[in-house]
């Protein structure tokens, strides 16, 4: 749950404005959570990937859950690469997220077959964008040791519905609305295994020929029809909530309100785009990335207030500018119309 959480703008405000929030600014942070959740089911095991040998983790396999301390509990499973004679074995998981992406997990088996081992210990760090591979290296009662990298399928989070949070958000124009959006299941969700999604990258994309804008016409001022989201991605930080903004430049407001000279009045009118949210994946061995919301946004432009729309959640603010600031924006629009 931080500001540094955002999406570019939503619905585009064509070329009368940069775009509010370079979320590309980011530096990616760490991954945050190391295991698997109950509430995502069996599909998102580990995977421990290693050539054949005895107790190392080729093919293995584990169910891990973490709680809100980053204290992770599981079984891990031996499969057939692990010598004949461990083949099958479980071992009780115990371990902990040591911040900044590194975990130790510690394996035990108090009656392992003769040549198997007892005690494993792994060592790692997840890497981003994914949070779903680490490399590790490992080590065992009997001597043995080594490194390779384990990995998991890719997790999708579900969405609350989001809620506003303010018109106008931290140096945002007025007419553009922040929608605050959290994932499900979250820390806040409690019981035995919770997920921080902090560190994980996500990116929004609007399939093709989706959108509407009714407030278009053909113009000299280069302002184009906005049918589609800007584009932006983001990193979790931590927690498992972003912000989203949905809106328009003031000037491009005034331009379809027909406020500026050789404009034409379209209010009201609006513009409508459909927002695919999806996960960057990163596991084995080419785990696609995959869309795990999608969303109908809109905003709308009437002659005195603006409407944005997202995922059904709707906000009404009244704008209306002074003559003084309506005759500053002309001045902007003209020179950007002679350069």
């Amino acid at each position: 749950m931080t500001k540094a959480n955002y999406f570019a703008v939503i619905v585009g405000v064509g070329v009368l404005m940069p775009s509010i929030h370079d979320a590309m600014a980011q530096a990616a942070p760490a991954c945050t959570s190391v295991a698997t959740s109950p509430f995502l089911g069996p599909a998102t095991n580990w995977q421990w990937h290693l050539g054949a040998g005895v107790n190392t983790p080729g093919g293995s396999t584990a169910q891990l859950q973490q709680d809100a301390s980053g204290n992770i509990t599981g079984t891990y499973f031996l499969n057939s690469e692990s010598g004949a004679a461990c083949v099958g074995l479980q071992y009780s998981v115990s371990g902990t997220y040591q911040g900044n992406g590194n975990f130790v997990l510690n394996m035990t088996n108090p009656v392992p077959p003769a040549g198997c081992a007892a005690e494993i210990v792994f060592q790692g760090t997840l890497s981003a964008p994914g949070c779903d591979q680490a490399p590790i290296s490992f080590t065992n009662n009997i001597g043995q040791s080594g490194s390779t990298t384990i990995s998991h399928g890719c997790y999708i989070p579900g969405e609350t519905k989001p809620s506003l949070l303010q018109w106008g958000f931290k140096g945002n124009p007025p007419t553009v609305a922040t929608f605050q959006q959290t994932f499900t299941p979250t820390v806040s969700d409690g019981g035995p295994s919770v997920i921080d999604w902090g560190g994980r990258r996500i990116y929004e994309v609007s399939p093709p020929n989706t959108g509407s804008d009714s407030c278009y016409y053909p113009n000299t001022f280069g302002v184009v029809k906005n049918e589609a989201v800007t584009g932006g991605d983001l990193y979790i930080i931590s927690g498992g909530s972003y912000k989203d903004d949905i809106g328009a430049s003031t000037d491009l407001v005034l331009f379809y309100r027909g406020n500026l000279p050789g404009t034409i009045n379209r209010a009201p009118c609006g513009l409508q785009v459909v927002q695919d949210t999806w996960m960057a994946c990163q596991g084995p061995p080419s785990d696609p990335d995959q869309v795990f919301a999608r969303n109908a946004d809109s905003y709308g432009i009437g002659t005195t207030a603006v409407t944005a729309v997202r995922a059904g959640s709707g906000a009404t603010t009244f704008w209306s500018p002074a003559v003084s600031a309506a005759n500053a924006v002309v001045r902007y629009l003209l020179k950007k119309r002679t350069n």
